[in-house]
């Protein structure tokens, strides 16, 4: 798949350890193992959002996940049903940078932008 890479990964601007976000071979809820992140991401002061896909699952499985406090959380990802829709194989999925702010997570389903809110943002 075009436009992919093996793994997020953090680093302090002061130096320190490296700390994993995600990477190939993980498993993440709803869609399994990960085999793809794609390459564009959203980071913020409450986290990193980021799309990731699972190649080996027929039919291949994406979503769209927040790592905010050491955990993962899934926020949009294949099966699920927005505004009438279900997201499958075919459907496009996309966050870009500067999608995450103020705890809103911007993303592109379809033909539309949707925007999704932890439950305690302003």
């Amino acid at each position: 798949m075009n436009g992919t890479f093996g793994g997020i990964f953090a680093v302090p601007l002061s130096g320190g350890p490296v700390t994993k976000i995600v990477e190939n071979g993980d498993t993440l809820p709803a869609i399994g193992e990960v085999t793809n992140v794609w390459f564009s991401f959203s980071v913020d002061a409450g986290g990193v959002v980021f799309v990731a896909f699972n190649e080996k699952a027929t039919p291949t499985q994406r979503g769209i996940f927040l790592y905010s406090g050491g955990a993962i959380s899934k926020i949009f990802a294949s099966g699920d049903s927005l505004n009438g829709g279900t997201l499958t194989q075919n459907g496009s999925l996309e966050v870009w940078p500067q999608s995450y702010q103020n705890g809103k997570i911007v993303f592109e389903w379809g033909r539309g932008v949707y925007v999704a809110a932890q439950a305690d943002a302003p």
